[in-house]
């Protein structure tokens, strides 16, 4: 399976997602913001993901710009959505500074699943 992109337009820019099989583990990458306008779209493609037979699905948010409560919790669920289907759902430390700042505001880092 090859590497694709899906782009959702907002108000003022665009979220995309790169999804990258690797094996039968697969990297979504996230870009620009992520927020109510693209939570919803966000966690579709993430649920898409998850049940396409992959055992770990790997999120990297380096690239995130924004994230908002929306955002947050999306992933929230999604985290908690894998943990309860026996799927594999982890995290890339690596984050972008205004997700990072975002996660220690909100103080979760704890409650959720990073990739070592």
């Amino acid at each position: 399976m090859m590497p694709h992109a899906d782009t959702f337009p907002t108000g003022e820019g665009a979220f995309s997602l790169r999804i990258e099989p690797h094996g039968d583990a697969v990297r979504v990458r996230a870009f620009g913001e992520l927020d109510l306008a693209t939570a919803q779209r966000f966690e579709a493609e993430l649920r898409q993901e998850l049940s396409n037979g992959h055992t770990t699905v790997v999120l990297d948010l380096s690239a995130v710009e924004f994230i908002d409560s929306t955002g947050l919790s999306a992933i929230f669920r999604m985290a908690n959505e894998a943990k309860l289907n026996g799927g594999r759902f982890r995290i890339r430390r690596e984050l972008s500074p205004p997700v990072e700042h975002v996660f220690d505001l909100a103080g979760c880092r704890e409650g959720l699943p990073f990739a070592d």
